[in-house]
C-alpha cells in the first residue's frame, strides 16, 4: 500500500467507534475462577464477567448519563442494560478469539500515533511516558483497548456491512422525500482560535493573528506560538446550530479565509473557513499537489530523515526539478513514479498535518517540513479550484443516510442471533 493510501487510510482511523456504548472501558474479562471477594455474574462463551466487572460498568454508564443529561433508568432496568452490553462485548471478543481477526501492531500504532498527535505528543514513547506518568500502565490499557476498537470495527463491518444494499432506485426516491431535504442545509467545517480576554491587549494579539492567517501561516502553529489562547477545528455543524455572529461571518467566507476578529460571550474570537457544503449548490475547494517523502524506519532515526529532507529542499530552492527529485529520492512508490503527483485533493483525505500544511501553502510554493507517522515530507502546491459537488455530494449523503440506516436495523439483528447462538448463564448474585 503506498504513502498516499496509507495517508488517507489513517485518516479513517480518526472517526473509528465502537458500537457498544461499554467498550472502551478497558474491563478485564476472566476464564479463570473468580475470587472469593468477587462473584461471577454470568458465564459467557468461555469466559466470564465478575461482579466488580458490572459495578465498574454501572457507575461508568451512570457517569455518562449523568453527564449528557439524559435521564437515568430505575437501578434494576440500568443494571440489565448494562449486563446486556458486557455479554454482547464478551460474545464478539471470542468471535475475534475465534477467528483470529485480531488487528496488526502496525495497524494499533497507527490509530495511536493520530491519539498521539491530538494530544500534543510527538511520538508514541512521548504518548506512553505522558499517560504512565499520570497512571502506571495507562498506555498499555489504551493500546489494548485501541486494538480491541478496532477489532469490533471490523467485525461488524465484516459481518454486518456485507448487508447493506443501496441501489440507485434507493437514491433516487429518498432524494424525492421532504425527508431529504433536512440533509442539505448549508454546513460549515471550520478552524477557530479563541482568546478568553476582551481588552485592549487581546485586541491587538487576535488582529495579528488575523493577519497571520491571511498571510497563509499555518493556523496551528499560529495557535501554539500565540500565548493564551486556544484553537481547534470544527466537525460539520449546520448553519442553524452556529451562534448568529458565527453563521453571519462564515456565510461571508470563502474556503480558507479568515474572518474580522469577533466578539463573543466567551471573549474574542477568529474563523478560518474549511469547507461549506449544503444550500443552493455545493463546491469544494481542492489543491492540485506533488509531495517528497522520506521514511523513518527502524535503522532511519526522525533526525536522520529529517536532514535528508532538508537536503532536499536546498537542492528544490536551488532551482532543481521537483518531479526530478520526486522520481528520485521519494520514499512513496505510489506518487513517486508519477514525480510526486498527488493530483487534486480534497480536505479530509489526508491526515491532519499533511493536511494541514497542504491548504496553508500558498500556490506555487514549497511547504515546510511536514512530519507525519510514515516520516517526512515536503509539499508543492501547484493550484487551487472551486469543484462544483453539488449533484455527487447529494447523491454520496443520501447513499450515507440510507446505509447508516439499514446498517442499524441489521446490527440489531445481527447482535440477536448472536446472542441466541451463543452460550450463556446468568448466575443469580445477593444484592449488593
Amino acid at each position: 500500500m503506498n504513502a498516499v493510501h496509507q495517508l488517507k487510510r489513517l485518516m479513517a482511523l480518526r472517526g473509528l467507534a465502537l458500537g457498544l456504548s461499554l467498550a472502551t472501558m478497558g474491563m478485564a474479562f476472566h476464564s479463570q475462577a473468580a475470587t472469593p471477594v468477587d462473584g461471577v455474574v454470568a458465564q459467557v462463551e468461555d469466559g466470564v464477567i465478575l461482579r466488580s466487572d458490572l459495578d465498574q460498568a454501572i457507575a461508568v454508564a451512570r457517569a455518562r448519563l449523568t453527564e449528557q443529561g439524559t435521564p437515568i433508568p430505575d437501578a434494576a432496568t440500568l443494571k440489565q442494560d448494562v449486563l446486556d452490553q458486557l455479554i454482547l462485548r464478551q460474545i464478539m471478543l471470542a468471535i475475534i478469539q475465534r477467528t483470529q481477526a485480531v488487528p496488526e501492531a502496525g495497524e494499533v500504532d497507527e490509530a495511536l500515533l493520530n491519539i498521539a498527535q491530538q494530544r500534543g505528543a510527538s511520538n508514541l514513547a512521548d504518548l506512553q511516558a505522558r499517560l504512565d506518568a499520570a497512571q502506571p500502565g495507562a498506555y498499555a490499557n489504551l493500546r489494548r483497548q485501541v486494538a480491541e476498537n478496532i477489532a469490533f470495527d471490523r467485525l461488524r463491518q465484516q459481518r454486518v456491512g456485507s448487508r447493506v444494499r443501496v441501489t440507485d432506485i434507493d437514491i433516487d426516491n429518498f432524494l424525492k422525500s421532504p425527508e431529504s431535504q433536512q440533509l442539505f442545509t448549508e454546513q460549515y467545517r471550520f478552524n477557530q482560535i479563541l482568546s478568553p480576554s476582551k481588552d485592549a491587549a487581546a485586541r491587538r494579539q487576535m488582529s495579528q493573528v488575523v493577519q497571520k492567517l491571511r498571510g497563509g501561516a499555518d493556523i496551528q502553529r499560529v495557535t501554539t506560538e500565540t500565548p493564551n489562547v486556544q484553537g481547534g477545528g470544527t466537525d460539520w455543524v449546520a448553519v442553524s446550530q452556529l451562534p448568529p455572529a458565527f453563521a453571519s461571518a462564515l456565510q461571508r467566507l470563502a474556503p480558507g479565509q479568515v474572518s474580522d476578529v469577533l466578539e463573543v460571550p466567551q471573549g474574542l474570537t477568529v474563523l478560518q473557513l474549511i469547507q461549506k457544503r449544503g444550500g443552493e449548490r455545493t463546491s469544494i475547494v481542492q489543491r492540485q499537489a506533488r509531495h517528497i517523502l522520506v521514511k523513518t524506519s527502524a535503522v532511519v532515526s526522525n533526525q536522520a530523515a529529517r536532514a535528508r529532507l532538508d537536503d532536499i529542499i536546498r537542492q528544490l530552492k536551488g532551482g532543481a526539478d521537483f518531479a526530478t527529485l520526486a522520481r528520485t529520492y521519494s520514499e512513496d512508490p505510489g506518487s513517486a513514479r508519477n514525480g510526486g503527483e498527488l493530483g487534486w485533493v480534497t480536505a479530509g483525505e489526508m491526515v491532519p498535518p499533511f493536511e494541514q500544511a497542504l491548504f496553508a501553502t500558498p500556490v506555487g510554493t514549497l511547504s515546510a517540513p511536514v512530519q507525519t507517522p510514515y516520516g517526512w515530507h515536503v509539499i508543492l502546491v501547484e493550484g487551487e479550484r472551486n469543484q462544483d459537488v453539488t449533484d455527487t455530494y447529494r447523491r454520496n449523503l443520501a447513499r450515507q443516510a440510507l446505509s447508516q440506516r439499514q446498517f442499524a436495523r441489521e446490527l440489531q439483528d445481527w447482535l440477536r442471533e448472536i446472542r441466541s447462538a451463543a452460550y450463556v448463564k446468568l448466575i443469580d448474585q445477593p444484592s449488593a
